[in-house]
């Protein structure tokens, strides 16, 4: 029997694909052949979260989670399921061909879906300006700092991987200092550093309510793939 292991970044991330909130730290059992792990922001925690879902069973990954948008036509909300990951040292990466075309059929009449290239970058792409210049270097639709670590993970171990992601920052939108500060490596949002980033610059208060918006967009989506596929995403 395969038993599916899924890493999140952020809490609440996880929680739409459960319905319920799981700390960062010790993976959660939904039944027996799925298992969530939240590792926090970075490829380190990541891989760290990958190796102990594969020492506690499991047989096939998924990176699930939220992405930035770097293609001009991909709006909040969009789903990415990349059939190839970029990693920042340009080691290429492909997820499984069989398992990403039963998600995509099974997803193809409800989501619009994106399947280009997924690229890494280490750090969070704030400005317009950043994704632009990534986009022209590599012609990858969406960015995040965790599927490369993933995907590393799962091709050292021998086991099948796939990566779901939603578009939360667009190629022109631009993160606000105060939430970049605000986030610690756990993926929480410490509300005080927020509030506080907001008094010194109460510009941002805006551009922090439309990326609030746009995360819930992809909140939503994410939500849609789990009810459409259920916790198992198809697995092999």
């Amino acid at each position: 029997m395969t038993c599916l292991g899924v890493i999140a970044a952020l809490p609440d991330e996880a929680r739409c694909l459960t319905g319920r909130p799981i700390p960062t730290g010790d993976p959660a059992n939904l039944g027996g052949d799925v298992l969530v792990q939240v590792a926090g922001l970075g490829a380190e925690r990541t891989r760290r979260g990958a190796e102990r879902l594969l020492a506690l069973g499991a047989t096939a990954l998924a990176s699930w989670g939220s992405a930035g948008g770097l293609a001009s036509d991909l709006s909040p909300g969009a789903l990415v399921l990349p059939e190839t990951i970029l990693a920042e040292d340009n080691r290429k990466y492909a997820v499984d061909a069989d398992w990403h075309a039963r998600l995509s059929k099974c997803l193809q009449d409800e989501l619009c879906i994106q399947v280009g290239m997924l690229i890494e970058s280490t750090k969070v792409l704030a400005t317009p300006a950043e994704k632009s210049a990534l986009f022209a270097q590599s012609s990858a639709v969406a960015t995040d700092m965790e599927s490369a670590a993933v995907a590393e993970a799962a091709r050292s171990a021998g086991v099948p991987c796939i990566v779901i992601r939603a578009i939360v920052d667009t190629a022109d939108i631009t993160i606000p200092v105060c939430v970049t500060a605000a986030i610690d490596q756990e993926g929480q949002v410490q509300r005080l550093r927020l509030l506080a980033g907001l008094l010194r610059r109460p510009t941002e208060l805006l551009p922090v309510i439309r990326l609030g918006n746009c995360f819930r967009q992809a909140q939503m989506t994410l939500g849609k793939v789990a009810r459409l596929a259920g916790p198992s995403l198809l697995n092999i």
